[in-house]
């Protein structure tokens, strides 16, 4: 019995197909699974794994806007694999960042070895980007809920009405966030949020149903990896607004331990709706605080995380 793995370039469907012999050698690809992904994988500096292809939202939809917003910053490339269960290869080590896009709604959840390989790539330092209802996988993995800071409890009300709303930037000195105003958006504001970890909010919003504001977006560190969590992107319509291109944009970054693209937004008159964009917006590098670590004998350079703070959920 094995099962199948998809990778997928910016300009096309598919272009390889890689197997790995789940009973056979669990948790490791195949020559030429390696083979593949080594084809398929981008020449730029930073490398972001793109894990997708099982949710309860569209994935499919949702998944190459993702890719093309993020490679908006020229020295990020994305590569695409369309099963979960890759998780349980070596090769993620060879990635600076996982973009994790996916929920195990209805499914088997990765198991113990893709759980293993998760943690570990966290844990030693490389990066970890959470995207809308990631914050749902893994439900019988307790230390899942460690590594992404918030995840849905589904005893809580799961979100508002989808509609437009606010968010609010909390933190305006933070690298991800710095110069970026307030924007509207049309999404679902998540309310589900549950965890006892320290994290370091970003933006807000405030509940029209219960006027309370929750995170949708924040930060934090689990061992030496950073993790940017926001629960943004319900759709391909969610991921319009300016606002929210440039937080996941900039999320890679900093979660891949390089310089955060600056934006500059120019205000127009009126606020624009969540389908519109909010300003026009130019990048430009800027360099991030430095956080060095003395755990191992070797220097190892990475942004600075600013001090936990607490949440509303």
């Amino acid at each position: 019995m094995k099962k199948g793995f998809s990778f997928r370039k910016k300009n096309g469907w598919l272009r390889h197909f890689a197997v790995m012999a789940v009973l056979v050698s669990p948790g490791f690809a195949e020559e030429e699974d390696v083979e593949a992904l080594n084809d398929d994988r981008s020449s730029r500096p930073v490398q972001v794994l793109l894990v997708t292809g099982q949710d309860l939202h569209d994935w499919r939809s949702t998944t190459p806007v993702l890719k093309d917003l993020i490679e908006e910053d020229t020295r990020l490339g994305v590569t695409v694999v369309e099963d979960p269960s890759f998780l349980a290869s070596e090769k993620i080590h060879d990635f600076d960042v996982m973009l994790h896009h996916w929920m195990d709604y209805n499914v088997d959840p990765p198991g113990e070895e893709a759980r293993t390989q998760y943690k570990r790539f966290v844990y030693q330092g490389k990066g970890l980007v959470l995207v809308h209802f990631a914050c749902g996988a893994f439900q019988d993995w307790p230390e899942f809920a460690k590594i992404a800071g918030r995840v849905w409890d589904p005893k809580l009300r799961g979100h508002d009405p989808r509609g437009g709303f606010q968010v609010e930037i909390v933190d305006k000195a933070h690298p991800i966030t710095k110069g970026l105003p307030d924007f509207q958006t049309d999404d679902e504001l998540y309310t589900c949020l549950a965890g006892e970890e320290p994290i370091h909010v970003l933006a807000q919003a405030v509940s029209k149903v219960d006027g309370k504001p929750y995170p949708m977006a924040f930060v934090h560190r689990y061992g030496k990896g950073n993790v940017f969590h926001c629960v943004l992107g319900h759709d391909p319509k969610a991921f319009r607004p300016e606002g929210v291109k440039t937080l996941f944009r900039r999320g890679c970054a900093w979660a891949a331990g390089v310089s955060v693209p600056r934006c500059d937004f120019e205000h127009s008159n009126a606020p624009q709706e969540g389908s519109e964009r909010t300003g026009s917006l130019s990048l430009r590098p800027i360099v991030a605080p430095l956080w060095i670590g003395f755990t191992e004998c070797a220097l190892s350079v990475r942004h600075d995380h600013p001090g936990p703070a607490g949440s509303s959920r």
